[in-house]
């Protein structure tokens, strides 16, 4: 698999969203309640909830693309921070449907160098926004989460990614 860069970065992205960063949004989301996870910061900020279904859409439309590669979607999402009114069980629900639908069609897809770039952008967009709700959590909350020290941290990553080789020769 390391001799394919495209099935090593579309291993190493599956990993990322699956085992590192998904577990880190559902402790945030099941450590908060339901005003928590609606309140806003501010009147430009956006909440937790929306920040959620946010990557929710950005993580469906992926899943799209890896299995349709030429679909063009003709509106962009950097507006869609959907303030709906569900509970915390419909979003964690909404979590656990697009990123086992994610990991699904990556491990389906086609070694494709076009969708690099969208996995890269998928993977960063899911970093950066996901660092947000963790600092929204803990400072709502006042929770410092132990990520690191639990587990879920690059080393950890790294061994799930290893594994995976080892496992698929």
């Amino acid at each position: 698999m390391r001799d394919n860069p495209v099935q090593y970065f579309n291993l190493i992205s599956k990993h990322r969203m699956i085992n590192h960063y998904y577990p880190k949004l559902i402790a945030c989301i099941e450590i908060i309640c339901y005003e928590e996870l609606w309140i806003k910061p501010s009147d430009k900020m956006n909440s937790i909830g929306e920040i959620t279904l946010h990557i929710v859409e950005h993580v469906q439309r992926n899943t799209v693309r890896l299995r349709q590669p030429d679909i063009h979607f003709p509106i962009g999402i950097e507006h869609h921070f959907p303030r709906v009114a569900c509970g915390k069980s419909d979003v964690i629900h909404s979590v656990n449907r697009a990123f086992q639908a994610f990991e699904k069609a990556i491990d389906e897809a086609s070694a494709d160098p076009c969708q690099m770039y969208d996995l890269y952008h998928l993977i960063e967009h899911t970093g950066y926004h996901l660092g947000q709700i963790v600092d929204r959590t803990q400072a709502i909350t006042s929770h410092q989460f132990k990520f690191v020290q639990s587990g879920l941290c690059e080393k950890t990553l790294k061994e799930l990614i290893d594994q995976d080789i080892i496992e698929s020769v």
